[in-house]
């Protein structure tokens, strides 16, 4: 389904799509998707073949409003099942679940907010945004195949977020990023959090629980240069390594 330039594609409560046969959902225009509580707006794949949802809207902003994106498989490319690009976008109270693609939720070159959102059995990445700016806040991710939140080239703020069995990292800052992280907490992955290749990182009020490593601070890519870290608050429990910082950062 291709949504061309100059509209808007827009849904309501009672409103479900289901993604069968290599179905996919291609916009040059924003979409405007609000649910209701008691009547979200449901996007399935009820046979998990296929689903994916990009949105570019060239500067023109979207909104998803109580939505469940449940099961859609994107294994085609290295986006998201939902993709904004160059697409601002406001997201609140959305479920991103079961999903199988190299990203549940791929933000790149965009704006955006993202509040009372929840992200739960995803394949990979739950949240992966690319030199975005915005804020992530009062979100709970759990159960992420590999990064619960996974940032590049970005200048973000995470606020009031619980993460919940990462595969790898729970917050992932890297790639000459920007992060502020206050009153969230992270437990159960194989490290809390780590700030790579340039980036720098303000925590604050932080819990970091069970993790192999609480916080990791390192160069990964040569094109870039060691990770900074400010902590005003943080508690580490339960951690086979509390920090490890490659020599420079």
């Amino acid at each position: 389904l291709i949504i061309p330039k100059n509209y808007t594609f827009s849904g309501g409560p009672n409103t479900t799509i289901d993604f069968i046969n290599s179905a996919k959902i291609l916009s040059y225009s924003p979409v405007i998707f609000e649910g209701t509580k008691e009547s979200p707006i449901n996007f399935i794949s009820s046979n998990a073949s296929s689903g994916s949802i990009t949105i570019f809207a060239n500067g023109r902003s979207s909104k998803l409003v109580n939505v469940v994106i449940d099961g859609l498989v994107n294994t085609s490319d290295s986006t998201g099942a939902v993709t904004f690009f160059e697409s601002p976008v406001v997201i609140k109270g959305t479920a991103f679940k079961n999903i199988n693609s190299e990203d549940a939720l791929n933000i790149i070159k965009s704006s955006f907010s993202i509040s009372d959102s929840i992200f739960s059995g995803n394949h990979s990445d739950s949240l992966d945004i690319d030199f975005g700016k915005g804020d992530v806040i009062n979100s709970r991710f759990i159960n992420s195949g590999n990064d619960s939140i996974d940032i590049s080239g970005s200048d973000i703020k995470i606020s009031f977020v619980n993460i919940y069995n990462s595969g790898d990292k729970g917050i992932s800052v890297g790639e000459h990023s920007v992060t502020r992280i206050d009153k969230s907490e992270v437990y159960f992955s194989k490290i809390g959090l780590a700030v790579k290749d340039d980036s720098f990182a303000l925590v604050n009020d932080v819990t970091i629980k069970n993790c192999e490593y609480g916080v990791a601070l390192y160069q990964k890519k040569p094109d870039f240069g060691p990770a900074h870290v400010v902590v005003t608050s943080i508690s580490i429990e339960g951690s086979d390594h509390d920090y490890i910082v490659e020599e420079n950062s």
